[in-house]
Formats: structure tokens, sequence, C-alpha cells
């Protein structure tokens, strides 16, 4: 019997087991990538768009076109393709973001053959009818009032502003009297025009008449990639720009900078520095801002990746009285660890946090799946994570300094306040 009063000795791995899944390559058509796995026999077919907000011609395209997508084709309306798809066990969550569009479907993978038509018509057929685009209109009115009284959300808009430009998709909104503007021919034309440039991704317990009903269905679907578009970046010249919310209660902050993309040489130690610093529940930031001085609930710093740009940031929410004591801790803190003021313990710590979670994150085949997408989409080596691991636990503390001081120097900050 194991003595349950001792704590086990620690064993760290560094294994990486990636499942990769089969791909598929016809002339002509999407490419498919089928990984199979799982104990139920459910099936998930996540198509991917090159059609998010870096190749729309004005702000809002991608995320009405998306939306829609399920609220009618020739023959089907909004409500039959749901009721229709809730009798086989399906559903469709559609959805854009900066650089992609995701249209993805879940469902029991025996009825596959029976919701493949139903999703051939939604991803061919779609007429964006007026009726729907008003409701749809509405919603996303209703919603973009709601966030414009969070701070957060204020926040983050206003520094996205500031690190591309008001223009930059990454950075714009669409506003009232544009989405006022947007008629179905236009969101038909942006459906003729990106919504056949995409990859499919396919996850689950399946069979080859599964396989054989996927390909059936990509047989169906129209194919051909698009031109790549240039997007100028025009980042404003003040380093700091406050939005005043007098009925706030708290302000939001952000800080941040324009850094390093996961393909450079020195990404693992600049990725271990962050994850450090405010990463997880052990980070600096979160002892020193959250449990020694109490300005915060919560406070996070992490890398954001984009296809064009990648984005050091760090985001919290403080009493208005305390905004700029946050700022000035978080520039202390990017200051200390730039300087190698930091214990080997502390870095330990955060190494054995970061590795431990990138693996426990693989628990089953969607995992996987997300992990290869992310791969795939960023163009990465297949051994990127593998190697990533390594990088990381041969980190020392002149490495974690020397990124930090190269990419990420408080001096160099954006800092974004709302509230």
């Amino acid at each position: 019997m194991p003595d349950r009063s001792k704590q086990p000795p620690f064993q760290k791995s560094l294994q990486f087991h990636l499942k990769e899944p089969l791909a598929v390559n016809q002339p002509c058509k999407a490419p498919v990538f089928l990984l199979n796995g799982g104990d139920q026999e459910i099936i998930r077919l996540e198509f991917v768009f090159r059609a998010g907000k870096w190749f729309e011609p004005a702000p809002g395209l991608s995320h009405f076109t998306t939306v829609m997508l399920t609220r009618g084709t020739t023959g089907m309306s909004g409500n039959e393709i749901a009721n229709r798809l809730d009798e086989l066990g399906y559903h469709i969550e559609t959805g854009s973001s900066s650089d992609y569009a995701y249209f993805t479907v879940y469902g029991l993978t025996d009825n596959l053959p029976q919701a493949a038509e139903i999703i051939r018509k939604c991803l061919t057929e779609s007429c964006f009818l007026l009726r729907e685009l008003r409701l749809e209109k509405e919603i996303y009115l209703q919603q973009l009032k709601v966030n414009q009284e969070k701070t957060s959300y204020l926040a983050s808009r206003l520094f996205r502003q500031h690190l591309f430009g008001r223009e930059h998709p990454y950075a714009s909104e669409p506003e009232p009297e544009q989405l006022n503007a947007f008629t179905s021919q236009m969101l038909t034309d942006y459906f003729s025009s990106h919504y056949r440039d995409f990859d499919l991704f396919v996850t689950g317990k399946f069979n080859s008449h599964t396989e054989k009903s996927v390909l059936g269905l990509i047989e169906q679907l129209p194919w051909q990639r698009h031109a790549d578009p240039e997007n100028a970046v025009h980042p404003a010249v003040e380093k700091q720009v406050i939005l005043p919310k007098p009925d706030a209660v708290q302000a939001s902050i952000r800080v941040g900078k324009p850094c390093i993309s996961r393909q450079h040489a020195d990404y693992p130690y600049l990725a271990l520095g962050i994850y450090l610093l405010g990463g997880f529940f052990g980070s600096r930031l979160m002892k020193v801002i959250r449990e020694e001085k109490g300005l915060t609930y919560g406070i996070h710093a992490h890398i954001q990746t984009y296809r064009k740009a990648s984005v050091f940031s760090v985001a919290a929410d403080v009493n208005r009285q305390h905004a700029d004591a946050a700022i000035e801790e978080c520039l202390r803190q990017i200051k200390e660890l730039r300087e190698g003021r930091f214990s080997d313990k502390e870095l330990d710590l955060a190494r054995n946090h970061f590795i431990g979670s990138l693996q426990n994150e693989m628990s089953n085949a969607f995992a996987h799946m997300e992990r290869f997408k992310a791969l795939h989409l960023f163009q990465l080596p297949s051994d990127y994570y593998q190697n990533l691991l390594i990088k990381i636990d041969q980190a020392c503390k002149e490495d974690i300094a020397f990124a930090i001081e190269k990419h990420i120097h408080e001096n160099d900050m954006i800092i974004a306040v709302a509230g």
C-alpha cells in the first residue's frame, strides 16, 4: 500500500504525442483532414474559410455573411434547417474572427449522409434574405449597445486601434451607420468571392462509410484559393490613451505592444517569460497586483497570435482610482524580469506549469485536432510543439531576460485605459 501521507515524487515528462490526421488532397478540391478517435459515435466537421476580418471590404461583412449561412437556402427556411438537423441529432455553430470564418457541424456519425445534404445547401445555396438580415442587424446592435457599457470591451478596442490603426481589419468594428448600409447583395457577393477558399477538419469516431460521405460532400462544394490582400498598419503616435467613462466604477487597462510570431527563434523564451509575468495563477502579476496589493481580482498576460501579426498584452479590471498604480506595477514587473530579477524557483514553477498545462490539454481527439489545426493554418512544422517543450525546459534566466529586453521592453509599451 502506498503511504498517502507522503507526496509522490515529481516526474517531469517532455513528451508531446500529437496525433496527426489523415490528409486527403483531391485535385481542385479543398484539403480534408480526418482524425478518427473517441468512444462516442459523434463527429465534428469544421469548415475554416479564409474569410475573416482580414479579407472583408467593409467591417462586419464576415460576421453577417457567416452567421446567415444557416438562416435560409434555396428551398429551406432557417427554421426548417434547424428542425431537420435537430431530428438527425445535429447542430451548427458559426463564427468569424480576425483571420477566419468558421462553420462547425456537430452530430451523430450514423446520420452524416442525411445531414450532408443540408450542409451542402448551406454552403452553396444560402440566399441571405433581407428579413433575416434585418433581424441579425437588430441582434448585433443590441449586443453592441451592451458592449459599449463595458469598460473591458472599450479598452480592448482602443488598444487594438492604437496598435494597428482605426481602419485596420484587426482593429475595426462596424458602426451602426455602416450596418444600415448593408444589403443582401453585399453579403451574396462576399459569400461568392470568399467562401470557396476553405479547409475541412473532421474529428470523431467514424468508419470508411463516414469518410465516403465526407469526401462525397467535398466533391459537391466549389473550391478555389483567392488572393491574400495587404492591409497597412497605421499605429497611433501616442503611447498612452484614456477613454473616460464617468459612470463606470472600474477601469479596464491594457498594456502591450506588437511582438514576435511563433516562427521566431526567441519565441519559446519570450512565451515562458510572459507566462512567468502573468500567464497563470502563480505568476508575478497575480501575486503582486492581486494578492499583495489587492488592486484587482484577476490580471493576465499573453501573446495574441494573428496570421499577419502578434501582440503582447496585459489585461486587468481595477477600481478607477487604482488604474495608475496597476499600470505602474505592470511596467515595474516587466522591468524586473528584463533585468533578471527573478529566482530559479519562480522560473521552474512557471516552466513546469507551462509544460504540464500544454500536455494536459491533449485529453481527446478534438484537442489533438485543435493543435494540428493551429500548425496547419499558421504553417508551422509538425514537431513544433515538441521542440517548444524542449526549448522551454532548457531555457535559463539569461534567455528569458534577453527575450524580454529585446521584444517587450517596458519603455515601448502602449497603454489604453477605459473607465
